[in-house]
């Protein structure tokens, strides 16, 4: 506790170092931190760090999904698990899990923090109007799950979306991809309406996906100071597998996963709504409301859990035999208010957030299957759970911005919720109840040193609450190898960050750099204490106790992240962004690693008397602690050089950097670092007697050189599924256990815009 009272006090002090003086003079006062509105990118007073990306930005890229978009930005990784679903992490928080947890990092969309149930991010690229990214604890402003930070989504809007847009591209694996657009307006009434059809064959056996959207916002403004603005979102998307594939001889051989092509899920029907409505009012020369009513619905029938026996209990490895189909909605309702007053040197926001999120799931036997080779079958159609779940959010947050001189300004934020998690089980009649009472809260200090240069220091929180699924596992699933544990604890993270924010010539070029050094301390994070992702059937430790959902352990995260920008000079512009991290578990003393076959006949034998993996399992103990967490590359560069010496032609080459990285928590495999080259052409040619009126072609290369490398490698526990095994356990964990993703290859699209 000393030594982070004094990372705080030394990085306000550095704060209030004397400077040269400055042009700052005393001025309205504002709070831009609005949930609602998302207008992070405006306030040079943010003492947080933040990106900002604009539409014009993300289009210009041509990308096919978010990681694209965000590998530029110092400090995120991202999972990509099909089609253009993204997990999105920062500075190495949750980077040791890969299933559908939450990422730690919220995904807030037209002002709503999206619950998705795998962690991933579910939006239509050709809607986004502007990205925000704020690193750093950011529960202070949109409560749960914020423990690294937030990316925050704001839809098409506005003016710019006035005339009619044409849009088509094609690529490789069979992506297409089309766009219709049209938008008009007057001074009270803006609109437009969009289609988006994007479709693919995908590099991976199975990896088929496509996504069909309608979009739209409607703005009126009934007074010269207030507007009201109706949003929808109507999305129907596939996808299949998401390319991985079981170990290191089947990543080289088969990188297409022809062979044993057995994700854990399979086989995504997805129907998404989001329907929201803003009202915006300036009540007085200094006193604005803002306020917000939605419904985001996200349905969603999938496959899970590939089959080692079938009903007959003859081993199976078909690509089609998965024991699980689940059915699954969820219902997210909220109102947001939120009331801001700015002055001569105080600024303030007061706000109010009322949410429910309602959830149903039900599972059933998808084919014939046996957990063993012994005992009875499972016959498909059977049910095998049925439930509900409500999660009721209210919570108060504000925000205080405080200008101590015309060059120094103190921020501090507070959130407090109040969450109640209730459960029903619709086959057996169970309820389950639990509330949690969490605060968070951020302090922040700017200090601009000179014209153009900025200082920034601040601490913050972030938080997670347990699951019911976590707090009365056997209740809920009827499974006594995990016990009940009521008394788990939220997770938690604090964060320290000093930053700069400068401006100047480098040469002739007119540059803006930001960098800030950072350190994370989570703690209290949840796993099973029978090991990460064990089967239910070795969740009972060698003592033949039942295992438990536990605050088991605990992260440090420290690093530097810089950011250069430049603007064109000479016909050149370049950008340049690098990140040093080192996260390491500070606590994860007992972690259990099983070995052999968890379903066998013979069932856990002691580790010394451990000989037959095809029909018995053991585990094997590990003390984590001091490791570095796993798929975290210590370094990442990403630099792009932009060419303009043709009329109306952009030539941008993009090289993109990460070092090898540990694929597992017990540091045991290696995953290799790469370096992609990637090329994007724009040439824009006016057609029209307007500005609106042009066309646009564009070609876009991915990995330029065909480099082979693993996307992404995660490994826990012996496994099956492997060439080099012959799809048996063998009672030995390494590199053939890893479930990887190999990289595609190299990968071109092209397309063509017309607006007019």
């Amino acid at each position: 506790m000393m030594n982070r009272k004094k990372t705080l006090w030394a990085a306000i002090a550095l704060a209030m170092l004397p400077s040269a003086p400055t042009q700052a003079e005393e001025s309205v006062i504002r709070v831009y931190s609005s949930t609602i509105e998302d207008r992070f990118g405006e306030d040079t007073t943010q003492p947080s760090s933040t990106v900002s990306l604009t539409r014009e930005e993300i289009e210009q890229q041509h990308v096919q999904n978010l990681q694209q978009v965000l590998q530029s930005i110092p400090g995120i990784t991202t999972d990509l698990s099909g089609g253009d679903d993204v997990k999105i992490k920062f500075r190495g928080i949750e980077n040791q899990r890969y299933m559908g947890e939450p990422p730690g990092v919220v995904i807030v969309i037209d002002g709503v923090p999206v619950f998705e149930r795998t962690g991933k991010v579910n939006i239509d690229l050709d809607n986004i109007e502007s990205i925000d990214v704020i690193k750093g604890g950011a529960s202070y402003l949109f409560g749960e799950d914020a423990l690294a930070g937030a990316v925050i989504i704001k839809t098409k809007r506005g003016q710019p979306q006035e005339g009619v847009s044409l849009e088509h591209e094609r690529g490789s694996f069979g992506y297409q991809r089309s766009v219709l657009r049209a938008g008009g307006g007057n001074e009270d009434l803006t609109g437009h309406i969009q289609y988006s059809d994007r479709d693919a064959d995908g590099f991976y056996y199975l990896g088929d996906h496509w996504a069909r959207t309608w979009s739209g916002n409607l703005a009126w403004y009934p007074t010269a100071t207030s507007d009201l603005r109706f949003g929808f979102e109507q999305a129907e998307r596939y996808r299949d597998r998401n390319g991985s594939v079981k170990g290191a001889t089947q990543a080289d051989e088969d990188p297409e996963g022809y062979t044993a092509a057995r994700d854990y899920t399979r086989n995504f029907n997805i129907e998404l709504s989001r329907l929201n409505l803003s009202y915006a009012t300036e009540l007085s020369d200094n006193l604005a409301l803002n306020s917000l009513i939605y419904q985001y619905t996200d349905d969603t029938d999938f496959w899970s859990a590939p089959m080692s026996y079938d009903g007959d209990g003859q081993r199976t490895t078909d690509p089609d035999d998965y024991k699980y189909v689940t059915d699954y909605s969820q219902t997210q309702r909220g109102v947001k208010f939120e009331l801001n007053h700015y002055g001569d040197r105080l600024g303030t926001l007061l706000g109010l957030d009322l949410r429910r999120d309602e959830t149903s799931s039900e599972v059933s036997a998808l084919r014939d299957f046996k957990t063993y080779t012994r005992g009875p079958s499972t016959l498909a159609g059977t049910q095998l759970s049925d439930d509900e779940g409500w999660t009721d959010t209210n919570a108060l947050f504000t925000e205080l911005k405080y200008q101590l001189t015309p060059a120094m300004t103190l921020t501090g934020n507070a959130r407090y919720d109040h969450i109640e998690l209730r459960y029903k089980d619709l086959q057996s009649d169970y309820r389950a109840d639990k509330a949690f009472d969490v605060a968070s809260w951020r302090l922040g200090l700017t200090r601009e040193l000179a014209l153009g240069t900025t200082l920034f220091a601040n601490a913050s929180t972030g938080f997670r609450t347990p699951t019911l699924s976590q707090l009365y596992r056997t209740d809920l699933s009827g499974d006594s190898a995990v016990a009940n544990n009521p008394d788990l604890e939220p997770e938690r993270s604090l964060t320290y960050e000093l930053g700069m924010r400068h401006r100047f010539m480098l040469g002739g070029w007119k540059s803006a750099v930001n960098a800030s050094v950072f350190q994370i301390n989570r703690k209290d994070f949840i796993l099973d204490t029978s090991g990460q992702y064990s089967p239910s059937s070795s969740s009972y430790d060698a003592s033949g106790e039942a295992a438990i959902y536990d605050n088991v352990g605990g992260v440090r995260s420290r690093g530097l992240e810089l950011q250069l920008t430049t603007e064109p000079h000479r016909n050149f512009a370049f950008d340049l962004s690098y990140t040093w991290l080192r996260s390491v578990f500070t606590r994860y003393d007992d972690f259990y690693q099983t070995l052999g076959n968890p379903y066998g006949r013979y069932g856990y034998v002691d580790p010394d008397s451990f000989s037959d993996p095809a029909n018995s399992y053991t585990l094997v103990h590990y003390d984590n602690s001091g490791n570095e967490v796993p798929r975290v590359s210590p370094h990442q560069i990403n630099a792009r050089m932009h060419w303009f010496g043709i009329p109306n032609l952009k030539l941008t080459t993009e090289l993109d950097y990460r070092s090898s990285a540990w694929a597992d928590e017990i540091n045991q495999e290696r995953w290799d670092g790469r370096t992609l080259v990637n090329l994007n052409a724009e040439y824009n040619l006016r057609v029209g007697s307007t500005e609106r009126d042009n066309l646009k072609l564009f070609l876009r290369i991915d990995n330029l050189f065909d480099r082979k490398y693993w996307v992404i490698a995660r490994g826990v526990n012996d496994s099956n599924g492997s060439p080099a095994t012959g799809f048996e356990y063998d009672g030995v964990y390494d590199e053939e256990d890893l479930s990887i993703v190999p990289s595609s290859g190299r990968a071109w699209q092209a397309g063509i815009r017309y607006n007019f």
